[in-house]
């Protein structure tokens, strides 16, 4: 989610400023059909949660999980969590559970090490951000029964395959200039449709795409 993230954003069409933009038809699917509002969820908890004067709820079996409401602003930069006139801290090792059951969590991001959910001690590339989690899961199927199918590579964290460290670059300018044409070159002489002229810039464009077009 990256250091901002607004409650209010929930269910509504990403555009190309967000992170979760993934071209036109690219959707946050963290909504319920039918809106719940903080009030309700209070209503449906009863006893199982604490109430409390700010305006959140906490769970009284996981005190880490708060409740909060659903126009609940969320900032890594100003370490809060904030809703109409009230703001509380925003803390690491803590869930934010917004009423549509989208949790919000501040996790670290950056590690070339795999350390624990309670660890503290930050590493030399390590940042802090906001990191949402949808309520229903995504199922994925896919037929690879046979030995050497892939099972096991889908279910892989991404992240153990990153690695973070810093970047040199000897002139800037040029080489945002030289990667500057390589967008507006014109590929149609090479294209299929000789009226594309700049599939770099095509929304639809697969990370294949691009490394067959550039591989000489």
């Amino acid at each position: 989610l990256g250091d901002e993230f607004d409650a209010t954003t929930l269910g509504k069409p990403a555009t190309k400023d967000t992170v979760a933009f993934r071209g036109g038809t690219h959707q946050y699917l963290t909504q319920t059909e039918a809106p719940r509002t903080f009030k309700q969820v209070l209503d449906l908890l009863g006893d199982n949660v604490e109430k409390m004067a700010e305006g959140y709820a906490v769970d009284k079996t996981y005190s880490d999980l708060l409740y909060v409401p659903e126009d609940a602003k969320f900032s890594i930069k100003a370490q809060t969590v904030s809703w109409k006139d009230t703001s509380i801290n925003l803390k690491p090792r803590v869930t934010y559970m917004l009423p549509s059951g989208y949790k919000v969590e501040m996790v670290k991001k950056g590690s070339n090490t795999i350390q624990s959910k309670k660890s503290s001690q930050s590493g030399q590339y390590e940042r802090w951000r906001l990191k949402g989690t949808v309520a229903e899961g995504a199922n994925l199927h896919k037929p690879a029964t046979v030995s050497g199918g892939g099972k096991s590579e889908i279910s892989k964290r991404l992240m153990d395959m990153i690695k973070y460290g810093p970047v040199f670059c000897n002139n800037v300018e040029e080489d945002f200039d030289a990667l500057q044409e390589i967008f507006t070159k014109d590929y149609s002489s090479i294209m299929a449709d000789k009226a594309i002229k700049h599939p770099l810039e095509e929304a639809g464009i697969k990370l294949a795409d691009v490394k067959t077009l550039l591989d000489p």
